[in-house]
């Protein structure tokens, strides 16, 4: 999850507020996260009343008919936060200190950004949205949590689902990327990257925990240097490939693709180049992979 995203959703149930109360607001936003989510904030609602004092009225109860001034405070906290590190910092060290419900936060922080996609609308665009719009997409939302809720049960999607980011980066070289993955159970994912657009992330939601079966297919442009006399030239080609596999997805999985050039030493031309799906190692995984690296390189000289 983006820090980018927590920060935007905190402003997001602070404008809320204006009009719902703070617990409504939370609630309407963040469902069953929100009881984590606002042990997170505590930090940042005390610091910002002591800025704000008028801020009580954003969270002591709801707000029939919010008043210009209460929507004009909510405005003020929105612009403090956005000018403040000190501010967004409390923000991630109140995530980064939470005993537990980091992994219900990102979870439904997750499912905000795709349900709102479904709209039209990212976190970010909603500061820039009038009141009125704003109400309008709170509406909405609220429908698409319902509509959503509601299939995801039908199809097994239950408090078990997880959601997972795969990340998509343009290749070095590359002037455009195409991948289509087919997660078993799923529809089709497509993702694409260019130089104009570089950087790519979707969030995908599996039933449940567990191996699930996949394959890609990948198209790119790519630069490759081809050898013509006693030269090497640089030239734009075409490429394609695919994989198929397995992956584990677990809470807080997050994977990559990845390109990867298969080298055939001694046949020269005989290297391929292929796209993988690849897990994204946390510190801790990637450390006991090192530490065991390093312990297999060990028992190899001590043994010769």
């Amino acid at each position: 999850m983006a820090n980018t995203n927590l920060i935007s959703v905190t402003k997001q149930v602070i404008r809320a507020a204006a009009k719902f109360g703070i617990d409504e607001a939370g609630s309407r936003i963040m469902g069953s996260a929100w009881k984590p989510f606002k042990a997170m904030l505590s930090p940042v609602i005390n610091e910002l009343e002591k800025r704000f004092p008028e801020l009580f009225l954003l969270v002591e109860s709801p707000v029939d008919s919010p008043t210009a001034d209460v929507q004009a405070v909510a405005r003020q906290v929105i612009a403090e936060i956005n000018s403040d590190k000190v501010l967004q910092q409390l923000i991630l060290q109140g995530f980064n200190e939470l005993d537990e419900g980091q992994y219900e936060i990102k979870n439904q922080i997750n499912k905000l950004v795709l349900r709102l996609e479904a709209i039209e609308v990212s976190i970010e665009q909603l500061s820039e949205t009038n009141d009125k719009k704003f109400d309008n997409v709170l509406d909405q939302l609220a429908a698409v949590h319902q509509r959503l809720d509601k299939q995801g049960e039908s199809v097994g999607f239950s408090n078990q689902s997880v959601i997972f980011p795969l990340a998509f980066d343009l290749p070095t070289g590359s002037i455009e990327a195409y991948v289509n993955l087919y997660i078993a159970g799923l529809d089709k994912i497509q993702l694409s990257v260019d130089k104009s657009r570089p950087y790519s992330t979707v969030n995908i939601a599996v039933p449940k925990s567990g191996d699930y079966a996949y394959r890609l297919e990948h198209k790119e442009v790519t630069t490759l240097y081809q050898q013509v006399g006693n030269d090497f030239v640089p030239q734009l080609v075409p490429i394609s490939s695919s994989a198929a596999g397995q992956i584990t997805i677990q809470p807080n999985s997050v994977y990559k693709l990845e390109r990867v050039v298969n080298m055939q030493m001694g046949k020269p031309g005989a290297n391929t180049i292929t796209m993988e799906l690849l897990k994204v190692l946390s510190h801790e995984e990637q450390a006991t992979r090192d530490r065991e690296a390093m312990d297999y390189l060990d028992d190899l000289i001590n043994s010769q």
